[in-house]
């Protein structure tokens, strides 16, 4: 508080201010933990937990720079000459594109869905999401479009499959892993060759652990028929960007804290270009203090 730093409410602040308030539709009955931390704490400190949001908009890193030829590189795609001299792109390097909003949540988020329109209980409490069909009308997802949505723009209902946020690791995909994939697909906007994509940055997953590399797995999830021994056709395999960098490396339960730093430019290029983002991990051992009611 002193030192006027930003916060997003979790699962376990939500805990403690509904212990405070009494509120019985979200107190755990045998939540003894969070109702001695909420006994704990002032007047003043629970209204500036009670204050914090549920999503931090960081937004924008910057605006767009007249970008050299190396960051240009480095935005779209490392480059490497071809066996004919030509260029040819190696992938994706980084997500730092001055245009690219940050937000930071405690959960996670529905790939798709305006920031608004997410469910606090699932921005705070999600680690993966699993698939539902359900019939929607192509002219009427309600600003939800998670992905499978063929570009068609008749008016016939079409199955598609609606992700539901779940806090379990066992089941469906990680949430992380289909918001990156959506990120990487979203369309390049023609005047600037680039699209502004978001980036989340969060904690709540410490059975998967630290996920900061900077390419991830975004290959489509396949979903086995349950009672079908059958393989099906499986998605081809498909790297691409990270834009979910999960920072929970166990530090409740006596691992290390992790913090991930923005390092904006101070520098412009020889070319009148703005320097390029970047970020670093850093990391502090942490006392062992977990409770027993969030091993995941």
């Amino acid at each position: 508080m002193s030192i006027g730093a930003s916060a997003v409410r979790g699962n376990h602040e939500d805990r403690v201010l509904a212990a405070a308030t009494r509120d019985r539709q979200k107190e755990h009955q045998k939540d003894e933990h969070a109702k001695s931390v909420a006994k704990s704490l002032s007047k003043s400190q629970l209204k500036w937990l009670a204050e914090r949001p549920v999503i931090l908009h960081v937004g924008q890193l910057g605006h767009l720079p007249q970008l050299s030829t190396e960051q240009k590189h480095h935005k779209d795609g490392k480059k490497k000459k071809g066996g004919n001299g030509d260029e040819e792109d190696e992938g994706p390097q980084q997500p730092w594109n001055p245009l690219n909003e940050v937000v930071v949540v405690h959960g996670g988020l529905v790939p798709g869905l305006d920031l608004e329109k997410q469910d606090p209980w699932a921005v705070m409490n999600m680690r993966s999401l699993i698939y539902a069909p359900s019939y929607n009308n192509n002219n009427n997802n309600n600003g939800h479009n998670n992905g499978h949505n063929n570009g068609k723009d008749d008016d016939k209902e079409e199955e598609e499959e609606v992700p539901i946020p779940v806090d379990s690791t066992d089941d469906g995909e990680p949430w992380s892993k289909a918001w990156s994939r959506y990120q990487n697909h979203l369309p390049r906007s023609s005047s600037h060759d680039t699209s502004k994509k978001t980036i989340v940055i969060y904690g709540h997953d410490a059975r998967r652990g630290l996920q900061v590399d900077p390419h991830v797995d975004i290959t489509p999830y396949f979903q086995k028929q349950k009672g079908s021994n059958k393989k099906g056709n499986r998605p081809k395999k498909e790297r691409g960007i990270r834009y979910a960098f999960g920072l929970d490396s166990g530090c409740g339960h006596g691992k290390k804290l992790t913090a991930l730093v923005i390092n904006l430019p101070v520098t412009t290029t020889t070319e009148g270009g703005q320097g390029e983002i970047k970020h670093e991990i850093v990391q502090v051992g942490c006392d062992d203090m977990s409770t027993g009611d969030d091993a995941q």
